[in-house]
């Protein structure tokens, strides 16, 4: 039976240490104080990771922010577990012990996602030593998880796009909730066109599925919008000049 540490009480560990433990793996979690976390169905208990001892561990996952993978790796140098971090923006090579790998979740992971599963997330491996990898990819298979090999180099190319979709993405929603503000209308009216846009941009391209006024140089619409955004959000104006002069320049 594998034994698995899993550092870190925040979103990611959480959800991480649960689908471990649902899937009948010795795991423990590990944070800065002792204490109990409430979370889904189980009362977790949280070790101090001053006590963590890591040569009775199997694997020991770094759940932590990308700032802290480097020092706290630096603490389990001379370990022989299998240290892995998830971040997807931290080379693997940040860690520094003899057996280091990543586990990187592409998903936006949040504390209250109580209806989360990992099988539906793809995760992507990188690991120094091939015996490692297949058994990072066993574990993963064994939570009925998509897995794909990635180095560090792309993994941090996929990192930028989730923030350019997700992140980034969510600041459009957020604008157009502003500009919805004391209407009929709400946010989940946009989902169908949210959902779809997605959907043909993988099918077609982005290039080829683009539409919009700026595609089609209609200047009494961009004025429109701009007048709108003069009112509700400034702020956006500056965003949505630079996005309109993009599609204009990527289209002409």
């Amino acid at each position: 039976m594998v034994t698995v540490s899993v550092v870190g009480a925040g979103n990611v560990g959480l959800h991480w240490y649960y689908a471990l433990q649902k899937a009948g793996y010795r795991v423990t979690l590990w944070g800065r104080n002792a204490g109990e976390v409430s979370f889904k169905d189980l009362d977790i208990p949280i070790k101090p990771l001053s006590a963590l001892n890591p040569k009775y561990e199997d694997i020991v996952f770094f759940c932590v922010p990308d700032d802290a993978v480097k020092s706290l790796g630096a603490q389990f140098k001379d370990t022989d577990a299998l240290c892995c971090h998830v971040s997807g923006t931290q080379p693997m090579q940040t860690l520094a012990s003899k057996r280091k790998g990543v586990c990187y979740f592409f998903q936006s992971i949040s504390k209250s996602d109580t209806e989360l599963k990992f099988q539906d997330i793809t995760v992507y491996i990188e690991a120094v030593k091939n015996s490692d990898f297949t058994l990072l990819a066993g574990m993963v298979e064994d939570l009925g998880m998509a897995w794909r090999k990635l180095d560090s180099v792309e993994r941090l190319r996929l990192h930028l796009c989730g923030v350019l979709i997700n992140n980034f993405g969510n600041q459009l929603l957020d604008i157009s909730q502003g500009v919805l503000a004391n209407t009929k209308l709400q946010l989940s009216d946009l989902k169908p066109l949210y959902d779809k846009t997605l959907e043909k941009a993988v099918e077609m391209g982005p290039k080829k599925a683009q539409t919009g006024p700026a595609k089609r140089g209609d200047k009494n619409t961009l004025s429109k919008h701009i007048t709108l955004l003069e009112v509700v959000d400034r702020e956006a104006v500056k965003a949505y000049k630079i996005l309109s002069k993009r599609i204009k320049k990527r289209n002409s």
